[in-house]
């Protein structure tokens, strides 16, 4: 019986479990995956629209050369020549647009916002999937752990049972029947063995370089049960309803930028003649010019209803948003409160089967029980243990869901 009390103890251990990795390995991610790298190259072209920006709005200085012909027009001081040249410095500057340079001004901030934003939700996007396979790969490797120490003791076991029954202390169909059981264990390694591959084989993907897990610490799930009520106080700033409200400042501006064209626009214009005309007179000339469209047929006006329309589907889209961020919230809220649940009770599943176990086994000592009843017992309690190391996984994925949804990136 030693054999089978040893089986017991070696597969059943306190409620401890590998510690999760997951701000290292989104690290890593973060170091090595293209979506980061291409982050960057967007965070920077945004930096070079608003340096374009200011450009609009700077005076613009060239050199103009011009040649001319002309066969009556046009004559040299000896008469003769009908070609004339001109060579000028010129010097523009918009002093008033129609009121579009303050627009541009307010773009200024809006558009490095906007890709900010972008970029964060696309870095809390893909580390939400990380996320997953990171604790569905922790589920499948912690069975798989589990499972080949059960092999092991069981296949232990069976040799005490194996060597009672040639003696005739227990039935073969006990041996016959520990023997399923041993082959049913090996069955089902082999699948979890292909969900861990699996799952690190996204892992690989999602890193951008190969998964390594670290197995060495063990911490209690309890680290995961505590949902902070200060947590509900982000829902308002969540980076989806940031950028929301910043497409939606983007889409104003794009109103006022269309509606610029209403107004009249006012320039500078002045010219130094480096090279003046046979019949200049001038070194230089200034001219401030107002230019005001008075009708386009209808152009302008179709520009703003369409901006107009764009402004109001943005403000359409962050009503919805607000709705589901409140409801999904909630959801998962309640979603943790039933996996605390379901991990207390399996947990208390599990004590009572460890007793139910140890007492049938003292009964399959005094030969009141049959080895077969006492596999059964030992194949309820390897199921529960399974469940409940499983639940453990999805408090902890649930747990880190809620932290993403929020904007918490970890690093």
């Amino acid at each position: 019986m030693k054999l089978i009390f040893i089986f017991l103890f070696s597969f059943w251990q306190p409620t401890g479990y590998p510690k999760d990795n997951l701000k290292n390995i989104l690290e890593l991610a973060h170091s090595n995956h293209q979506l980061f790298k291409r982050n960057q190259i967007e965070t920077q072209r945004a930096k070079d629209e608003v340096s374009l920006l200011k450009t609009g709005f700077m005076p613009e200085i060239s050199i103009q050369a011009n040649l001319d012909y002309g066969n009556k027009t046009l004559t040299s001081k000896s008469g003769f020549n009908r070609w004339d040249s001109e060579l000028k410095a010129r010097l523009e500057q918009s002093i008033y647009n129609g009121g579009k340079e303050y627009t541009y001004f307010r773009l200024k901030k809006i558009v490095p916002n906007l890709v900010e934003y972008n970029n964060l939700i696309k870095k809390l996007d893909h580390f939400s999937k990380i996320n997953i396979s990171y604790f569905q790969y922790k589920k499948s490797s912690t069975n798989l752990s589990n499972l080949k120490k059960q092999i092991m003791v069981l296949e232990k076991a069976l040799k005490e049972v194996k060597r009672r029954s040639q003696i005739g202390r227990v039935s073969k169909a006990d041996y016959f029947s520990g023997q399923s059981q041993l082959q049913r264990l090996k069955a089902n390694l082999l699948s979890i063995e292909e969900e861990v591959l699996f799952y690190q084989s996204e892992l690989n993907q999602l890193l951008g370089i190969d998964f390594i897990e670290d197995k060495d610490t063990i911490i209690s799930w309890q680290e995961y049960s505590e949902v902070p009520l200060q947590w509900k106080n982000k829902l308002q700033s969540v980076p989806q309803l940031k950028l929301l409200k910043t497409e939606i400042q983007s889409a104003q501006e794009q109103v006022n930028i269309i509606k610029s064209e209403y107004r009249p626009k006012i320039s500078l214009q002045s010219n130094a003649y480096l090279n003046k005309r046979t019949n200049g007179v001038d070194d230089y000339d200034i001219s401030l010019n107002l230019t005001w469209s008075l009708f386009s047929f209808g152009e302008t006006s179709h520009k703003v209803e369409i901006e107009k329309a764009k402004l109001y589907l943005a403000k359409a889209k962050k009503t919805e948003a607000q709705r589901n961020i409140d409801t999904f919230y909630d959801m998962h809220i309640k979603r943790h409160s039933k996996k605390l649940t379901h991990i207390d009770r399996l947990q208390k599943a599990v004590d009572l089967g460890q007793k139910s176990y140890l007492f049938q086994t003292s009964e399959y000592k005094k030969g009141l029980l049959s080895y077969i009843e006492l596999s059964r017992t030992l194949d309820d309690l390897i199921e529960i243990e399974r469940q409940l190391t499983n639940a453990i996984n999805d408090l902890a994925m649930n747990w880190y869901s809620i932290k993403f949804f929020l904007g918490d990136t970890l690093i």
